[in-house]
């Protein structure tokens, strides 16, 4: 493997989202429950690694839309803090918000692991740490976790269907026009999805 340069180890906001195959490359090569979590709640899901840490069973809900079933995730606007319940926790936004879990293989996956668990259970730096890790194994790149955001935001364009409006309200975008920036450009991972889509 070649060798990643360590230095800002979780790479930055300017990250590159994965292509459709490095997408299915990831997951296809993750082991442990956790991590296929973390990835599909943010590569699909687009949560916010803080959003990430405080996630728990009561944010999902089974919702049916035009006779097909998805998963919800409901992001309160304030809630007790999964990892100390004398603080509250805020989203970024300091907003509530609703985001989406189409493929169902997917969010059982989600399901089933807030079943048998109370939380992801590891804190935002050891999130950021291992994905940078497994990037590195697997993809031979470094990327943070803010990719998997622009990840989930190409999904939900290109194999989804959705305008920027709506996916700048699932991503929780404060101002549209930071959803547009990158929803009107194209680089290789978007052309990729793009094709896909096209080709199907």
């Amino acid at each position: 493997m070649k060798h990643i340069n360590l230095i800002n180890k979780y790479g930055s906001a300017k990250d590159k989202a994965l292509t459709p195959t490095e997408r299915k490359k990831y997951y296809k090569a993750l082991r442990d429950k956790k991590d296929k979590v973390i990835f599909i709640l943010t590569a699909y899901g687009g949560l916010r690694v803080g959003e990430l840490e405080q996630v728990r069973k009561e944010w999902l809900k089974r919702v049916t839309i035009n006779d097909t079933e998805v998963l919800s995730i409901n992001i309160p606007n304030k809630c007790n803090d999964i990892n100390n319940l004398r603080k509250h926790w805020q989203p970024k936004t300091t907003r509530e918000r609703t985001t989406y879990l189409f493929n169902k293989d997917l969010w059982l996956e989600v399901e089933h692991y807030f079943d048998n668990n109370k939380s992801i259970g590891i804190k935002i730096r050891a999130i950021q740490e291992r994905i940078y890790k497994l990037c590195a194994l697997i993809l031979n790149k470094k990327t943070s976790i803010h990719a998997f955001r622009s990840t989930a935001q190409n999904y939900l364009k290109y194999e989804r269907g959705f305008i920027p409006e709506v996916i700048a309200v699932m991503l929780g975008h404060k101002d549209i026009r930071t959803t547009l920036k990158h929803y009107n450009t194209m680089d290789k991972a978007q052309t990729e999805s793009y094709l896909q889509q096209q080709l199907n």
